[in-house]
């Protein structure tokens, strides 16, 4: 009973941070297609064409609007994409088989997906003794690595270094994921585990805000939970435990 309760509050608070996220694309949408509509007739002469009335200045408005149409779908589409990915994903892990891996190669795999993407950055590979076998859903705790990658990349480093490191601590092992960007505020350091929280430097591309929970979802699906640590001017390091 407890465990269907919390099921069923989860779904809420789901529903509830859907209906939050859309409002506002949905909003930028409707006006800007009611804009867009109305624009070129409000100093429009009776009978004349529209393209004789049509000011630079008017082009370069209805640009803009179309661009921001584009853009509120793009993140709409992205989202729901993610979302119904993130919806299916805690059954689909749970009933994955599990397969003891040669953690280290396993590891460096994954690195090497971004090393000829990224030249300007320098990939560690850290694992310590006792922590170069583990047990997983091979695919998904690879989705795990990579969302954590994925938001490590997007800062921008003081150290163009990004260190991923798997240790033996008690009842398992931790992997973690470095790197050396501005940090994350006090403030945010809960927030972040938020669906749809997204905090991204100026000039990257938006995302949806639902990276992490991904990472948490695939984590707890293994039995393991995801923490982070992190200050102001000197990086953030992303732990994920895996139990034995």
């Amino acid at each position: 009973v407890q465990d269907l309760e919390a099921r069923r509050q989860a779904t809420a608070d789901l529903g509830a941070d859907i209906a939050h996220e859309l409002k506002h694309p949905l909003a930028v949408i409707a006006t800007s297609a009611e804009l867009l509509g109305r624009g070129d007739r409000k100093d429009q002469p009776a009978g004349a064409p529209a393209a004789a009335t049509e000011s630079s200045a008017e082009r370069a408005r209805n640009e803009l609007i179309s661009r921001s149409i584009l853009q509120s779908v793009e993140r709409l589409r992205r989202a729901l994409d993610d979302l119904l990915g993130l919806l299916r994903l805690e059954a689909e892990v749970l009933d994955e088989p599990r397969s003891q891996v040669d953690y280290r190669d396993y590891l460096d795999r994954v690195l090497d997906e971004y090393r000829p993407r990224r030249p300007d950055l320098r990939f560690v590979l850290e694992v310590a003794p006792g922590a170069d076998r583990a047990r997983i859903a091979p695919e998904r705790w690879a989705d795990l690595l990579r969302n954590l990658i994925d938001n490590a990349l997007v800062q921008t480093p003081s150290r163009p270094e990004l260190i991923v490191s798997a240790r033996r601590i008690a009842g398992g092992i931790e992997t973690a994921v470095r790197d050396f960007g501005p940090g994350i505020s006090p403030g945010n350091l809960e927030k972040i585990w938020r669906r749809f929280f997204t905090q991204r430097p100026p000039g990257t591309p938006p995302g949806t805000g639902l990276g992490l929970s991904i990472v948490q979802t695939i984590a707890r699906a293994h039995g393991g939970r995801v923490t982070v640590e992190s200050q102001l001017g000197e990086g953030a390091t992303f732990r994920a435990f895996l139990p034995d």
